[in-house]
C-alpha cells in the first residue's frame, strides 16, 4: 500500500479485514479519525489499485463459495433467470395477440351499469367518459 500515510493503511486494512465491511462512521469512531478522513483513505486505495470497489474481490469470492458448498454456481442462476424471461415474453406476446384479437370486446364489454358496484355506479365521471367513448 504505497503512497498511503500511516493512517490511510491502517484504515484500508481495518476496512478490509472485516466481513462485511464496516460503515465509514463506525470505522471513523473506532480509529478516532474524521468519517472525510476513511472516505478519502478508501477512494486512494481504490485509485491505486484501479478497484471500481473495495469490496469487488470479496463478492466474486463469495459467487464461487455457493458452488462449492454444493449450491448453484452464479452462471448457472443467470442462465435460469434468462429462461424465466424468455417464457415471459413468449407469453407476453401471446396476451398481447389475444388482447388485439378482442380489443372490441374489452373495451366495450361493459354497456350497462347493472354488474357494477354502487360506488362505480354512482361515480359521476362515468356518465362523463361514456359520452366521450360515444362521441359526444
Amino acid at each position: 500500500m504505497e503512497r498511503l500515510t500511516k493512517t490511510e493503511s491502517i484504515i484500508v486494512a481495518e476496512y478490509l479485514s472485516r466481513n462485511p465491511p464496516p460503515r465509514a462512521k463506525d470505522l471513523a469512531a473506532e480509529l478516532g479519525v474524521s468519517i472525510k478522513t476513511v472516505y478519502k483513505a478508501l477512494y486512494k486505495y481504490r485509485k491505486l489499485k484501479g478497484l471500481q470497489n473495495v469490496t469487488s474481490g470479496a463478492a466474486h469470492e463469495n459467487a464461487s463459495e455457493a458452488d462449492d458448498h454444493g449450491g448453484k454456481s452464479l452462471i448457472e442462476a443467470v442462465y435460469e433467470l434468462k429462461l424465466s424471461i424468455d417464457r415471459l415474453n413468449e407469453l407476453l406476446s401471446v396476451l398481447i395477440e389475444l388482447l388485439s384479437k378482442n380489443d372490441l370486446n374489452v373495451v366495450r364489454g361493459v354497456n350497462s351499469l347493472e354488474n357494477l358496484p354502487q360506488f362505480v355506479k354512482d361515480n359521476p365521471w362515468l356518465e362523463i367518459v361514456s359520452k366521450l367513448d360515444a362521441g359526444g
